[in-house]
């Protein structure tokens, strides 16, 4: 069995459009387009958990986010 997996890019909603529906209208309509899958997932700063948790998401209180910081120059990155 093949498991459906979403990997999408950023949403991004201009200042002067914040706070108008825009972004809970954009993930509506993402939520139903893949309502079959397993699960949707998706990172967000801190900042943001309390708009995604207002629109129905949870969560996960377990996990730390990590970021990949380039090797500066003359580094391998290995």
């Amino acid at each position: 069995e093949i498991a459906q997996c979403l990997v999408g890019s950023e949403m991004c909603i201009r200042d002067r459009y914040q706070g108008c529906g825009v972004g809970s209208r954009l993930l509506e309509l993402c939520k139903k387009r893949y309502a079959g899958y397993l699960n949707v997932v998706l990172t967000s700063y801190r900042e943001g958990v309390p708009f995604y948790e207002r629109n129905g998401f949870i969560a996960d209180r377990t996990q730390e986010a990590m970021r990949f910081i380039p090797p500066s120059s003359g580094e391998t990155g290995l």
